[in-house]
């Protein structure tokens, strides 16, 4: 464990009560890497579970609520990305850039998706009626 330089310039309770806050964050930070890398591990696996339902599935209830799910948690991911930038993440963890994929989909996604499902939608109940 390192020790806060001022240490041997400060009366020595001062400098227990230092050293001991030092471990503290250092305890605290090592914690939320962990927990940084659950978020990331966490989300990935809902994202890839969203994107199986959405891109499976023959029903367009079933669609739209797995597009709907995507959308959530792209949400999500850039209001987490801006927010936790300052923490450090545990070695191994999926980084958020490695979302590269979501952002494509969301790319497309504003050039018509949500559109031509809303149409196929549409179409699929014109036909049943």
């Amino acid at each position: 464990m390192e020790l806060c330089p001022l240490v041997g310039r400060i009366p020595q309770q001062r400098g227990i009560w230092i050293s001991q806050e030092v471990a503290s964050c250092q305890q605290e930070l090592e914690r939320c890497k962990g927990e940084h890398a659950n978020l990331q591990m966490w989300f990935h696996e809902e994202y890839s579970a969203a994107m199986d339902l959405f891109m499976g599935s023959k029903d367009e209830d079933v669609l739209y609520f797995g597009l709907l799910r995507a959308h959530q948690l792209y949400d999500w991911m850039t209001a987490w990305k801006k927010d936790i930038v300052q923490v450090p993440i545990a070695p191994g963890a999926p980084s958020w850039d490695s979302g590269g994929e979501l952002e494509e989909f969301f790319e497309l996604e504003e050039a018509g998706l949500i559109a031509a499902v809303d149409q196929a939608i549409v179409e699929l109940d014109l036909d049943s009626e």
